[in-house]
């Protein structure tokens, strides 16, 4: 009866419906691509990993579970049509909209601007500078052909003033301006009079004080927070309108990045980008809702991804079916999610730039499971094998064959056996026990005669080599050669050597080349 191998529970089976790529029909595809494959060791090839391709079944990649990739299939409550939405472009030609459209505006140039004055509260009386009332009028200007409908206004005096102009030169009844406390300037009382200046010395542009800042005060992300909450409401209160935010600078960029779904770092490269507005500056913004989390950052993970509603051809709702992916799925598409392709970076998949691999390394469970979904992704892709080398490692043992498991006792911590004779001989080790592919039984014993055999030996070499040594032939430019027996053997030996390492670790075996190595330092010594 099937039991955990960790708590040794009983276990009950259920059949459960189960999404599936079909990979039989590709197995041909699959075992031909194979061919191409360098395996270590070689018998994995047509062995293990070849078996398991010409007796493929069928991929079951959903999971019913919270955590991972939303399973991107959507069907329609009304004709159930089934819609696989591939990239975020994808969601928002899907998402419903009001066909509202939006525009932000940075107020004209203040009296505190020309000081760099921080004047945030309510009972601010900086005043637009008669210069910019001129800018403002011109910049509302351009925007007689937009056909506003509507302007959401802060109430701080200088947006106040800006509002007001930008209303008489469209003509405007001043019924269609709504002041909202949600487009107000950054709330900082401590700072209140002081420059900015000073503020940015304490609260520098960068990631940590984006969410930071003192109590009572209002950090980047507050400011983005209640901006995007307006951009909401707005969204679900209005249809086909033409909505302009008269604001200040921090809530116009903010709007943007939330808009955009940008984090922290991204957000404040487009100040890093001279990308802020300027006074009067008017912005269309491309707002469609996105899955985002609390922070109005991109975020198309559950619960964010369902709470988008999306709608049909047909004019009904579309419901994303509840499972999300198999992690392996993630794990091989690899190769290509790493660079974001197909929407950046084409040239490294399309045009050998980085695909497929020279050479990759895991251990030989990995045959049915990276390694193939790797090779089996790169099929689907059409991209063909996603890796040209491999060496496949055996399982490292206890010194009695036994797995390693915390609950049998028998875990070998690696750092102490690393304090206590040092990583090259450990590494030594795993390299000249036996073949990769074979599992390693490790046994202390055998680690502390390698390191009296080995380092010990070529310590010993190193040592004799001090107390003799010629500086002077050392410093030589010109080759010395000697008509010594032995010098010449020995290089001899080392040029051997060489031949050996590099034939080996071109077709990637590695017992042979460290073998030689210590043989060649017996030799030596």
């Amino acid at each position: 009866y099937p039991h955990c191998w960790r708590c040794k529970t009983a276990l009950i089976y259920y059949a459960r419906d189960s999404w599936y790529i079909r990979m039989s029909s590709l197995k041909d595809k699959l075992v031909k691509e194979n061919e191409g494959i360098n395996w270590e060791p070689a018998y994995i090839k047509e062995g293990r990993f070849g078996e398991w391709l010409k007796d493929i079944k069928d991929w079951a990649i959903s999971r019913e579970r919270y955590w991972g990739t939303p399973l991107p299939v959507w069907t329609c409550d009304k004709c159930e049509k089934r819609e696989v939405l591939g990239s975020i472009e994808d969601l928002k030609s899907k998402a419903k909209k009001s066909n509202n459209k939006y525009f932000v505006m940075r107020h004209g140039e203040a009296e505190n601007n020309i000081g760099d004055v921080i004047s945030t509260s309510f009972e601010s009386n900086a005043h637009l500078t008669e210069k910019d009332r001129e800018q403002v009028k011109e910049s509302a200007e351009g925007l007689k052909d937009k056909n506003i409908d509507l302007i959401i206004s802060s109430p701080i005096l200088r947006a106040k003033e800006t509002t007001g102009i930008i209303v008489n030169t469209l003509g405007m009844d001043k019924d269609s301006v709504i002041f909202n406390d949600s487009l107000r300037e950054m709330v900082l009382p401590d700072y209140e009079g002081k420059t900015w200046k000073e503020y940015h010395t304490e609260f520098p542009n960068v990631v940590d004080h984006f969410y930071k800042t003192r109590e009572g005060n209002e950090s980047w992300n507050d400011i983005k927070k209640r901006t995007m909450e307006l951009l909401h409401e707005l969204e679900e209160k209005y249809e086909g309108k033409n909505i302009l935010l008269s604001t200040h600078g921090g809530p116009c960029w903010l709007a943007i990045a939330g808009t955009e779904g940008l984090n922290s770092q991204e957000a404040l490269d487009m100040i890093h980008n001279f990308n802020y507005l300027k006074n009067a500056e008017v912005r269309e913004l491309d707002y469609t809702p996105i899955p985002h989390n609390e922070n109005y950052e991109l975020d198309l993970h559950k619960p964010f991804i369902d709470e988008v509603k999306l709608v049909c051809d047909c004019g009904g709702n579309l419901k994303r079916e509840k499972e999300v992916m198999d992690v392996w799925l993630d794990s091989g598409t690899m190769p290509f999610s790493q660079d974001h392709y197909p929407f950046e970076n084409k040239d490294l998949i399309e045009k050998g730039g980085g695909y497929p691999a020279d050479f990759i390394s895991e251990a030989i469970d990995q045959t049915r499971g990276w390694f193939y979904t790797l090779h089996a992704v790169g099929i689907l892709m059409g991209k063909g094998k996603a890796y040209k080398n491999v060496i496949c490692l055996g399982h490292l043992l206890d010194a009695n064959g036994k797995k390693m498991s915390k609950s049998l006792g028998n875990i070998v911590d690696p750092i102490s056996m690393m304090d206590k004779y040092g990583v090259d001989t450990l590494r030594l080790w795993m390299y000249s026990v036996n073949q990769p592919g074979e599992p390693k039984s490790f046994d202390e014993k055998t680690v502390s005669e390698l390191h009296s055999k080995v380092f010990n030996l070529l310590y010993n070499v190193l040592a004799f080599y001090e107390l003799y040594r010629d500086k002077g032939v050392e410093s030589s430019m010109e080759k010395v050669e000697s008509k010594n027996i032995l010098d010449q053997w020995i290089v001899s030996r080392l040029n051997e050597l060489l031949n050996t390492t590099t034939n080996n670790l071109d077709v990637y075996k590695l017992l042979e080349p460290v073998r030689a190595l210590r043989e060649f330092m017996d030799d030596l010594s």
